[in-house]
Order: C-alpha cells, then sequence, then structure tokens
C-alpha cells in the first residue's frame, strides 16, 4: 500500500468517526436523559442499541478502509458505507413527512414532538461527548497502525 493510501486510509478513520450520528446522537441522549422521566428506562436502553449499530457500522468502516488498496476504492467503499448509515434517518424523515405508512407518519410526528429541558438534563451529566470521540479515534486508529506495520513486514494483509 503507497504511502497516500495509508494517509488517506488514517483521514476516512477519523472522518468515519466524526460523521457516525448513531454515536454522537445515542450518547447525547443518554448521559442527558433525567432517571426521574417516565419512559427514561426505555430511552437509555434504546441508545444503547442505537450506539452499538453505530459501533458496528464503525467497525465495518474500518475494515473496509483497511482492506482498500488504492485511494478510488477506498473513497468508493468508504461513500457506500457512509449512505448505508444513514438509511434510518432517510426513512424517519421520509416517515415524518407522509411518505409512507400513515401509522409511522403519526409515530415519527410523536418522536419530533417530544421536548426535552435541556439545562435541567445536563445538571445530571458528568461526561463530555469529545472525551468518547477522542477514545474511538484512538480505538479504530492503534488497530490501523498495528495492521500499517504488519503489512510493511509482509505478513499481513499482503497482496
Amino acid at each position: 500500500v503507497t504511502k497516500v493510501v495509508r494517509v488517506a486510509q488514517y483521514a476516512a478513520i477519523f472522518i468515519a468517526v466524526w460523521i457516525q450520528e448513531d454515536i454522537i446522537e445515542s450518547f447525547d441522549v443518554f448521559t442527558h436523559t433525567d432517571d426521574h422521566q417516565k419512559y427514561s428506562g426505555w430511552l437509555r436502553g434504546s441508545c444503547v442499541m442505537k450506539f452499538l449499530l453505530g459501533l458496528v457500522g464503525l467497525f465495518v468502516s474500518v475494515v473496509i478502509v483497511v482492506r482498500s488498496d488504492n485511494i478510488v476504492d477506498l473513497f468508493a467503499n468508504f461513500a457506500a458505507m457512509a449512505l448505508l448509515s444513514s438509511i434510518d434517518n432517510v426513512l424517519f424523515i421520509l416517515s415524518e413527512r407522509g411518505y409512507v405508512l400513515a401509522s409511522l407518519n403519526r409515530r415519527a410526528t410523536n418522536i419530533v414532538n417530544v421536548k426535552f429541558d435541556r439545562a435541567e438534563m445536563e445538571r445530571g451529566c458528568k461526561c463530555d461527548g469529545r472525551v468518547i470521540l477522542l477514545v474511538l479515534q484512538g480505538l479504530f486508529v492503534i488497530p490501523l497502525i498495528y495492521v500499517h506495520y504488519r503489512q510493511q513486514t509482509g505478513t499481513y494483509l499482503s497482496q
């Protein structure tokens, strides 16, 4: 793998972590949920599931990035993965606007109309989302460094 492709791989991983909406949104809602709310258990559970789905999507993106051996394939595969990970958001918007079933439109509208008191929610928050993003960066960049080392020695993923 050329140096240009390696630089592009690192850039793609940084971009993948920062644009992973599921991880960012779920962490934000999870840390700002008041334990005394009526549905806080369900809300936290859905946040955990959304976070896990985001991690799986991010892991698949990283595998695709690591396996790419030229820039065109790297960014074509990366763009396809970004599109696939945003399909749920597109379907939600279509539901909210009434382009699909009426029952989905009602449920999406109910979700959009939920209001949170941000000031009250942030009183209990003790963790910053930026810390989570930096940890995720490390979790996905460190293995890439290891893979690049193994590629240079010709023992891993060599062509």
